[in-house]
């Protein structure tokens, strides 16, 4: 069945599988070692353990926030010890 194309005209519907749903039906190798030796400058971003805790409960306080202030109520996580 056709369906309608933005401006008018129209375009065949496609059947099967979507772009985004299609199996893989290939494996993905194991990276060499000189990938493995690699360092890239952002690797020295990445946020500790504790760092990236301290965020998620600093967002979750701020969707609070937000949530209450449109009379919405959400339960933030209580923070680990």
């Amino acid at each position: 069945m056709p369906i309608r194309r933005r401006g008018g005209g129209l375009a065949p519907r496609r059947s099967g599988l979507s772009l985004f749903h299609a199996p893989c039906s290939r494996t993905v190798p194991e990276p060499g070692a000189g990938a493995q030796r690699l360092l890239l400058l952002f690797d020295a971003y990445n946020f500790s353990p504790a760092e990236a805790m301290t965020l998620d409960v600093a967002e979750d306080l701020l969707v609070r926030d937000c949530m209450l202030r449109r009379g919405l109520a959400w339960q933030a996580l209580p923070a680990p010890a």
